[in-house]
């Protein structure tokens, strides 16, 4: 190889590590904004807390066996010393819990999501907030115990 192509490739390999420098540089700086989830169980909840650009919000997704019939899910959690909004119900979260007889929803949940209360048998009461603006398929499917309860105005969408 002459001196010159040496020189050329040289000069090509240090632009190209500089802009893999730069792109790494970048990518470790943006780290903190970007998604994370983790998970914790809370007086029988199980939450997924996720983290967008600095705020903590966390998702009801199952329970466990030590859940209360009489369910009052909170509006926020404490995780880790932070306070972390309960802002949605997951798909199936409750699914098949036939300790659950009543639930109320808190105002910080803007959601509930397929299947969340399907076959939940001796559910008798819901309460459900103005936030609600969604409910998924199915979400009260097999409730045979919920004769009755209140949609509020604010859900424009039952899919």
């Amino acid at each position: 190889m002459s001196p010159q192509n040496y020189h050329y490739l040289l000069h090509n390999i240090t632009d190209v590590t500089k802009k893999a420098l730069f792109i790494a540089f970048i990518a470790l700086t943006l780290l903190p904004l970007s998604a994370r989830s983790e998970t914790v169980t809370i007086d029988g909840l199980n939450y997924s807390v996720n983290v967008y650009s600095g705020r903590y919000k966390a998702t009801v997704y199952g329970y466990t066996s030590s859940i209360a019939s009489d369910l009052i899910i909170p509006e926020s959690i404490n995780y880790n010393g932070l306070k972390c909004s309960v802002s949605y119900i997951s798909d199936s979260a409750f699914k098949n819990c036939s300790r659950l007889t009543s639930v109320t929803i808190p105002n910080s949940v803007t959601s509930i999501a397929y299947s969340t209360f399907e076959g939940c048998t001796a559910l008798t009461s819901i309460t459900i907030p103005n936030t609600v603006t969604s409910i998924g398929n199915s979400a009260f499917k097999g409730c045979s115990s919920l004769t009755e309860f209140t949609i509020p105005k604010s859900v424009t969408s039952i899919n």
